[in-house]
């Protein structure tokens, strides 16, 4: 079998899909024995030669525009190196790719929650393209049941051309990165205490005025003036928003008490969980939603919003509260920060919830899908 994979995102600086892209390089490395995977880049990509993987074969392709790129030139090195099953981690594969096609869905926040999408173009078209894709694709891999449901509801997709695969955390996260490193990351944020950890872009959909607000309550209530909440992503995703929330957060007068680090990289973002106290995650809506198991495996309390996916991944692990929820949310950190008791429980639940997600699982559900799929 020969896999074509878009793996355009695996050459940015990666957040969700493009982490998505390169555990699945990862596991296919592993689990497609006897395959061939192509993975198309437009960039060059070392990743090969770092991993020794002399079965995985790269393709440089330059692109004028993407859509452009994506149903030309791409589909005709498709055609080239007689590819079997395209895999699309992002969504998108060529109108007509000219082989089978598979698509994964992570949600479908264009249609729940699109007022948080800035770009009123490209959301459109989106909308507009999902349902197609979804037709068009020999099979569909959802985040979530949460996500097979949204698209069976939405865009009116049979049931049996979903399959769900669970994402994972990096095993990365279990290490515990050393007392200096993660003395040396607190230093640089100006973090002498306890602090709460916000994993992720920076965009309206995680609904980071709540854990301002939760934060500002919690010091009002106890007189604790000390913690900081960290904000550990991407900036640049909606800079409208992100400088909304900033003066949000100078009239509320919490300047001293928020920090913003900017994109940082993922060793970076693994020694941060490992000296926070919580992780607070209040978004309106997730697909999956990676971070609250990343903090389990580092063994960080999870405060999060109980809706969407959330509670499919988090089970009894962690607080779950109604994203409105200020009071709910403040009570959480309260007794996180101050229940010792809670927090132990809450880390020892965590760590035995996080084991039930694998990327060597899902490396080999992937397989079987894209095995299934040529077999057809």
């Amino acid at each position: 079998m020969r896999i074509g994979i878009n793996a355009r995102l695996l050459l940015k600086r990666k957040s969700g899909i493009g982490y998505f892209t390169e555990r699945v390089y990862e596991a296919l490395a592993v689990h497609a024995r006897g395959s061939k995977v192509f993975y198309y880049t437009d960039d060059s990509f070392t990743g090969i030669q770092e991993f020794g993987l002399s079965k995985i074969n790269s393709r440089q392709i330059r692109k004028p525009l993407y859509l452009l790129w994506l149903n030309t030139i791409f589909k005709n090195r498709l055609r080239r190196d007689k590819i079997d099953v395209l895999l699309s981690p992002n969504y998108t594969p060529p109108i007509n790719p000219g082989c089978k096609s598979v698509v994964v869905f992570h949600d479908l926040a264009y249609f729940k929650v699109p007022h948080v999408h800035p770009n009123k173009l490209y959301r459109d078209y989106m909308k507009w393209a999902l349902p197609r894709i979804a037709k068009r694709a020999d099979h569909i891999i959802a985040a979530s049941i949460h996500t097979k449901k949204d698209i069976i509801d939405i865009i009116k997709v049979p049931a049996e051309k979903i399959s769900v695969v669970y994402q994972a955390p990096s095993n990365r996260f279990s290490s515990n990165p050393g007392r200096d490193v993660i003395d040396s990351m607190m230093k640089k944020y100006r973090l002498s205490s306890k602090y709460i950890l916000f994993a992720g872009s920076i965009d309206e959909r995680k609904n980071l005025e709540t854990a301002i607000d939760a934060l500002s309550l919690y010091k009002k209530d106890t007189g604790d003036s000390r913690v900081k909440l960290v904000l550990a992503g991407k900036e640049d995703m909606m800079p409208k928003y992100t400088r909304r929330l900033k003066a949000y957060i100078n009239q509320k007068k919490m300047n001293d008490s928020i920090i913003f680090t900017g994109y940082i990289s993922e060793d970076e973002l693994i020694a941060l969980y490992w000296g926070a106290s919580a992780l607070i995650f209040p978004s309106l809506y997730e697909g999956f939603g990676v971070p609250p198991l990343e903090a389990m495996l580092a063994g960080v309390p999870v405060i999060a919003s109980d809706i969407s996916s959330i509670p499919e991944l988090v089970g009894n692990a962690g607080l779950l509260i109604k994203p409105g929820d200020i009071t709910g949310f403040a009570e959480a950190i309260n007794t996180v920060l101050n229940s010792e008791k809670t927090a132990k429980e809450l880390i020892e639940k965590g760590r035995a919830r996080v084991m039930e997600f694998s990327w060597d699982k899902t490396g080999k559900e992937i397989y079987s899908i894209l095995q299934r799929v040529v077999d057809e």
